[in-house]
């Protein structure tokens, strides 16, 4: 999940719809949003949280209802493209005049939570080098020098090497090395 905004206020009267973020998205994501409450008056009732997409309501709210001075509201996977507006908003009760709010929005996009750039091909000595070269050579093409019997295991494309096995001999072992 990466976080792709956040909102902090005190003292907030939300006893009537009250904006507490907005956010203009920078790409395509599934995005959630959770929200802190505290301060709330203690008066038992329901508080809702709606999110509002370039002006309109999106079709999920959530609410809870409580008599606590704090509470924990969340929405989850609603998805977003890139250029909309997204509005968090908050309702309370008419007694919720004084409330610190916590508010954050976040995600996954289709390129990853991390915005980590992957690398095109394993690093070199890596445990996903490993790997790949461990599958390569029980999967990929093999050839093998018949006057060396040196063996080299192509990448999956079938014509770049990956690496070279090169067979020796010494008191009647034959040790294979990658070289």
């Amino acid at each position: 999940m990466k976080s792709y905004d956040s909102a902090s206020l005190t003292s907030q009267d939300i006893s009537s719809l009250f904006t507490v973020q907005t956010y203009v998205a920078t790409r395509d994501f599934e995005m959630n949003a959770r929200m802190l409450l505290d301060n709330l008056s203690g008066t038992s009732g329901i508080r809702r949280m709606s999110i509002y997409i370039d002006g309109y309501e999106g079709a999920t709210t959530n609410a809870i209802n409580t008599s606590s001075t704090k509470a924990w509201l969340r929405l989850e996977t609603i998805p977003i493209k890139s250029g909309e507006q997204i509005e968090v908003k908050i309702n309370g009760l008419t007694s919720d005049t004084a409330v610190d709010i916590e508010s954050e929005i976040f995600g996954v996009d289709a390129l990853s939570s991390l915005d980590v750039v992957r690398p095109t091909s394993p690093l070199p000595g890596s445990p996903i080098d490993d790997l790949h070269r461990c599958r390569a050579r029980m999967a990929n093409k093999v050839t093998e020098t018949i006057d060396t019997r040196e063996l080299s295991v192509k990448d999956d494309d079938g014509t770049t090497e990956l690496y070279k096995l090169t067979p020796s001999e010494s008191g009647g072992v034959i040790s294979i090395t990658p070289s």
